[in-house]
């Protein structure tokens, strides 16, 4: 096969593999409606197979004792004061981010060098 002359604007140059060498080739008739058909039903048959796999990876786990490990909010065991220790555990949070919070300020507050001197207020004003 002879190549065409070729043209400087044309940079792109195909790379065929060996296995794509060897392959008959197909008529349009084949390249048409038939090729997306088998297209489609491939994507299909694997978006079914996800699916599977995702119902399979969430089915219960089969194991049934943890050796005395239980969960975190103890639902089973515990579950009149579960809202209660929620509460407990979102005050906690709360009131470690507000201790942070002033720590920060404190830290930025140390960083400042101007630090003005009050005088309490005189006795009339304090009357008035």
């Amino acid at each position: 096969a002879t190549e065409p002359p070729e043209d400087p604007e044309c940079t792109f140059r195909p790379k065929i593999t060996r296995a794509a060498r060897e392959r008959q080739a197909r008529s349009p008739s084949q390249l048409g409606p038939r090729d997306a058909e088998r297209r489609a039903a491939r994507r299909a048959k694997a978006s079914e197979e996800q699916k599977k796999m995702e119902l399979e990876q969430l089915k219960a786990p089969k194991v049934k004792s943890y050796n005395g490990v239980t969960g975190r909010l103890r639902i089973r065991e515990d579950v009149d004061t579960l809202m209660e220790r929620i509460d407990r555990a979102r005050t906690a949070e709360r009131n470690r981010c507000e201790q942070d919070i002033k720590r920060q300020q404190d830290l930025e507050d140390a960083q400042c060098s101007f630090r003005p001197q009050v005088k309490p207020a005189p006795a009339f004003v304090q009357r008035m």
